[in-house]
């Protein structure tokens, strides 16, 4: 791994952590986390060759993934039943 690479990969590691903790440690939101890490250090490095005049990116892969992780995770949360309704959530199956 270069060392570009290798800074960079630590970079994000640390912003998914922050991440991580900023949204209560949840055990399940893993790859969101490290998915918005990466989109938030790759607009990050691009900041200064925008204000170089270069042409900015169309959005990346990454962005379309964490929008569409936003959306499942908004869809399940309207649902969840509510915390007073007595029952718990019906497990999720496997198969779509």
């Amino acid at each position: 791994m270069t060392r570009e690479r290798n800074e960079r990969f630590m970079r994000i590691c640390k912003r998914a952590r922050e991440l991580w903790e900023e949204d209560g440690r949840p055990l399940d939101r893993h790859d969101y986390h490290w998915l918005l890490a990466m989109q938030q250090i790759d607009a990050e490095d691009q900041i200064p060759s925008a204000r170089r005049g270069s042409a900015s990116h169309p959005p990346t892969i990454f962005s379309h993934a964490i929008e569409a992780m936003e959306n499942v995770v908004r869809q399940d949360d309207l649902q969840a039943p509510g915390p007073d309704s007595g029952t718990p959530p019906k497990p999720r199956s496997s198969r779509r």
